[in-house]
């Protein structure tokens, strides 16, 4: 266990973090934009599928960053806590 002259103080352990906001952000705001997106052409369009396309690519595109973002942020953190 390490002493407390080894271990980081909190705030530096949550700046390893704060690279990975950016990403986390655009995530959030394209699921949010793909939901509106989808729930508009349903109920503007409905049965016009070929318009979905580019919701389920943005819906996504933002999954996947929120997954990276988070994955890489909880990483940082841990790393950092474990810290030698």
């Amino acid at each position: 266990m390490p002493s407390n002259d080894e271990t980081r103080p909190p705030y530096s352990v949550a700046l390893l973090a704060v690279p990975y906001a950016v990403p986390f952000t655009v995530g959030f705001v394209f699921l949010l934009w793909g939901g509106l997106e989808f729930d508009r052409l349903i109920t503007t369009y409905y049965g016009d599928t070929v318009n979905l396309f580019e919701t389920f690519v943005v819906t996504t595109v933002g999954s996947i960053l929120l997954f990276y973002a988070s994955a890489g942020a909880f990483a940082a953190v841990v790393r950092a806590s474990r810290a030698e």
